[in-house]
Formats: C-alpha cells, sequence, structure tokens
C-alpha cells in the first residue's frame, strides 16, 4: 500500500520505519530527560547535605579545607582519569581532539603575542606592572584608613 504524507510518497514498510524512528526519538528524549533530571536531583541531595553539615557546624573550617584539597588533588583527577579510560577512542573522537587540543595552543599563543604588545604599547617594564598594582592597592588602602580618621 503507498500514502502520500505531504509531497513525498511512502510504501508501508518506509511508514512503519518512520513510526518506529520516531517512537525511538522520543523515548531516546525521554531517557535523557529522565538521567538529566535524576543527577540535578542528586547534586541537590549533595548540596543539601553540605548545607545542613555547615548549619550544624559539622564542618568546622579545618575539615573544609581539607575536603576541599581531597576533591581537587585527588577525587577530580581520578575521576576525570577513570573516564578516559572507559571512552572508545575512535578516529573521530581523536581528530575532534587534535583540533580541540591545537585550537586552545593557538588562542594560548595569540594571546601572549597580545599580552606582548600591549607591554610594548604602555611601555611596562619587567615586574612593573605588579608593583603598580600593589602600590595602588596600597594607596586605597591607606587612604581609607586616613579618611576614617579625619
Amino acid at each position: 500500500m503507498i500514502t502520500n504524507f505531504g509531497m513525498k510518497t511512502f510504501s508501508r514498510k518506509q511508514e512503519t520505519i518512520i513510526t518506529f524512528e520516531a517512537i525511538y526519538a522520543e523515548q531516546y528524549s525521554y531517557m535523557e530527560t529522565s538521567i538529566i533530571i535524576s543527577q540535578i536531583f542528586v547534586l541537590a541531595v549533595v548540596i543539601l547535605i553540605g548545607a545542613l553539615a555547615g548549619k550544624f557546624r559539622v564542618l568546622t573550617s579545618e575539615s573544609k579545607d581539607m575536603l576541599s584539597k581531597v576533591i581537587f588533588n585527588i577525587s577530580l583527577p581520578l575521576m576525570l582519569f577513570t573516564n578516559f579510560l572507559k571512552l572508545d577512542a575512535t578516529p573521530q573522537l581523536l581528530s575532534n581532539s587534535m583540533v580541540v587540543l591545537f585550537s586552545a595552543v593557538f588562542v594560548i599563543l595569540f594571546m601572549l603575542l597580545i599580552g606582548w604588545i600591549a607591554t610594548r604599547i604602555f611601555n611596562i617594564k619587567g615586574g612593573e606592572g605588579k608593583g603598580r598594582k600593589k602600590q595602588s592597592i596600597d594607596q586605597l588602602i591607606s587612604n581609607n584608613k586616613t579618611s576614617e580618621v579625619k
């Protein structure tokens, strides 16, 4: 049997495939949405536990510092490493990675060039920029102290 959908003509077999693809796309979209919602829920629970621990003083400032050091120095690098091990290295993925890598190197070199040109235009020498910034911050602090005294 041949049916006409708008300008295109489909056979019954093609119509069944189109319907199956529509159902699959809808189910796939639902699965993605449910995964995202469950991850947001887990994040909200973790935030709530952290807020309650802070409110009831379970976490002191020393334990917060230690926890942040453990997370940033141990947990995150290990998580990145394990996720990269699970990744399937396809040629497309490798070529995209190379594009991102070369783009990042180009942007960094470009920004270094812009910084070098800016130091030439504004005639900044050696560590002069740091000293000026520190000097201006010191002047702001001293001006605030003298205005409070008056």
